[in-house]
């Protein structure tokens, strides 16, 4: 019986030490996601995908890449997974929609 009692087996989730640490760093990394996007810390790259037997580009695909107000690059698997656990993605989606559709006028106008 001591034993049980000393346990964290009978705490909920998140009341567990470690889980707890992990939820409120997720909440901490989705406000500072939402301020990322306001202060426009987060960049739509684009990246060709080549078709390898032509050598042409089939298609380009666009990636989201945050750094952070430290210049620190935040690795898209951890920002991405905290985005859907926050739901956050219709957010961030419309966020990377606008800037290609930026970029891409940008390019028109240097293209001509």
């Amino acid at each position: 019986m001591k034993y049980a009692e000393n346990s964290l087996d009978h705490l909920p989730i998140a009341s567990k030490p470690s889980m707890l640490t992990a939820l409120e760093n997720n909440i901490d990394l989705a406000k500072k996601l939402k301020v990322a996007m306001v202060n426009e810390e987060i960049s739509a790259v684009f990246q060709y995908i080549y078709d390898v037997v032509s050598n042409k580009v089939i298609y380009v695909e666009f990636l989201a890449r945050w750094r952070d107000y430290n210049r620190v690059y935040i690795p898209p698997n951890i920002f991405l997974q905290t985005t859907k656990e926050s739901r956050l993605t219709d957010i961030l989606d419309e966020y990377i929609i606008e800037h290609i559709l930026t970029e891409f006028k940008n390019i028109r106008k240097i293209l001509g």
